[in-house]
């Protein structure tokens, strides 16, 4: 029995100490908790014990992006670029080591978007779809075509994501497409599709409110 028992004890150092994936694990719940800093301890940490793990590279780099984000809308746009080109290089680095992530090459795409990178950003968000279909890839790259003025493509990307998701939002953008393409029919029908279908409290306003707006008489010009 004593025998047994120094056995147990030599083991249990091993036992609890967590392996590169679970504490990827464990940081991936606290990004999703909102504790970003927390998080990327965990990614760091996961590195020093396994330096080739895709999964703490990409999570790194989901941090950094959403700290981009959140800096973005703070009006502090060098913090952001900053944080971007940082995440770029982890998802780079996820991308190298497992090419079959297409989170990773979504999220790379969706960081150079914000770079204002968009051929960059096309390329990925391409591969990405290549590798597993998602609606949020797909509106991710009908952003970029607005961006490059390739509206009828933004469109079809639009139509598929809707089709994956049956998420009334993204006709809503479809509908902004439409507008741009000077067909005010095609954009009131998905804005009242939005109105019907749409769980989104304030998107069901803003169709309401562009609906409005399209209904209204034109003014005629002064003589």
């Amino acid at each position: 029995m004593l025998k047994f028992f120094l056995v147990l004890c030599l083991l249990a150092p091993a036992w609890a100490k967590p392996n590169a994936q679970e504490l990827c694990k464990e940081g991936d719940t606290l990004l999703s908790q909102g504790k970003g800093k927390e998080g990327r301890q965990k990614f760091e940490e996961a590195l020093r014990l396994d330096p080739s793990c895709a999964q703490a590279f990409a999570g790194r780099g989901i941090q950094s992006s959403m700290e981009g984000n959140a800096l973005l809308r703070k009006g502090d746009q060098k913090g952001s670029n900053r944080l971007h080109l940082q995440a770029i290089q982890d998802f780079s680095k996820a991308i190298q080591l497992d090419p079959k992530d297409s989170i990773s090459w979504a999220n790379r795409g969706n960081s150079y978007f914000r770079l204002n990178k968009f051929p960059q950003a096309l390329s990925d968000l391409s591969h990405s779809l290549t590798l597993r279909p998602s609606e949020l890839t797909l509106a991710g790259r009908a952003r970029c075509y607005t961006k490059m003025g390739q509206t009828a493509r933004a469109i079809a990307d639009y139509t598929k994501a809707y089709e994956l998701s049956k998420n009334a939002n993204f006709l809503f953008n479809r509908a902004e497409c439409y507008l741009k393409m000077k067909q005010p029919e095609k954009a009131k029908a998905d804005y009242q599709r939005v109105i019907q279908e749409s769980k989104d409290a304030s998107v069901v306003e803003w169709a309401k409110a562009n609906l409005a707006n399209l209904k209204k008489p034109a003014k005629k010009s002064s003589p």
